[in-house]
């Protein structure tokens, strides 16, 4: 009768302490290989990759803050004129693709100037104009040659104004031919000074209130009318009284259709 094995006695198969092992030490690298993967999940690298997510193909790019968000004055103003130049640039670009009838007339009146400006194919330039619009372009940046056209003489007797894009994407600039007979915008502005400067109800806004200071006024006219912008240390309800009764001689001096661009600064002070 054989005896009964003692407990925890080795097998008498000879096979079976090499299979344990080898279960033993599948176990361990089981167990390593689990905590290696929790090693890398918890990893700072994949954890902050986690935590940001990467932004989509379709997501828009972040938007500036406008003039009205921007609390620095000086910043605001300067945002605001930067805005205002885009949108004229940009109301001039759509007007040339309106497709309106190609104006010889007019390309031939600038035409000169701009052979005056650039002699002898020294720089190769293209114009087309479209009723009172005309676009130069040069193929150059436009740093290199913008300047100079909107700065020659003989071309600002022809032109109301010289724009050009702001941000420097695009190369074409636009210019506003002025009329044949055109009025004088200074007459026209040193009209309104006059008219504004001898107002009453301007003098009222300013004694509305105990607060001292001035404003100060930039106004410009154009074939599309007025435009002004003010610098103050005034409070705002003395600043829109005054704003309101400029507005009000404005509409008792409308510009002529046909007037040359000019502007002109002055002030009133409390």
């Amino acid at each position: 009768m054989p005896k009964p094995r003692p407990p925890h006695a080795p097998p008498t198969d000879g096979r079976r302490p090499v299979r344990s092992r080898w279960i033993w030490v599948a176990g361990a690298l089981a167990l390593a290989a689990l905590a290696g993967g929790a090693w890398l999940l918890a990893g700072p690298g994949l954890e902050e990759q986690a935590s940001t997510p990467s932004p989509r193909p379709g997501d828009p790019p972040p938007r500036s803050p406008t003039s009205l968000e921007i609390a620095d004055p000086q910043e605001s103003r300067r945002v605001a004129e930067l805005e205002e130049r885009r949108g004229r640039y940009d109301s001039l670009r759509m007007a040339f693709g309106e497709g309106q009838p190609p104006s010889r007339a007019s390309a031939a009146r600038l035409e000169p100037a701009l052979r005056a400006l650039w002699p002898g194919g020294s720089v190769p330039w293209t114009l087309a104009c479209l009723g009172q619009l005309c676009r130069v372009d040069v193929a150059a940046p436009g740093a290199s040659w913008q300047p100079r056209l909107a700065a020659d003489p003989g071309v600002g007797k022809l032109v109301e104004r010289v724009v050009v894009d702001p941000d420097g994407a695009a190369t074409p600039a636009y210019l506003v031919l002025v009329g044949q007979s055109a009025v004088p915008g200074d007459d026209v502005l040193a009209a309104v000074e006059e008219d504004f400067r001898v107002s009453t109800d301007a003098r009222e806004c300013l004694s509305s209130t105990g607060a001292t200071g001035k404003i100060e006024y930039e106004l410009k006219v154009d074939t599309s009318g007025y435009s002004f912008r003010q610098q103050t240390d005034l409070p705002y309800p003395v600043v829109d009284c005054v704003d309101r009764v400029l507005t009000e001689i404005l509409d008792r001096h409308p510009p002529p259709k046909s007037v040359r661009t000019a502007s002109r600064t002055f002030s009133i002070r409390r």
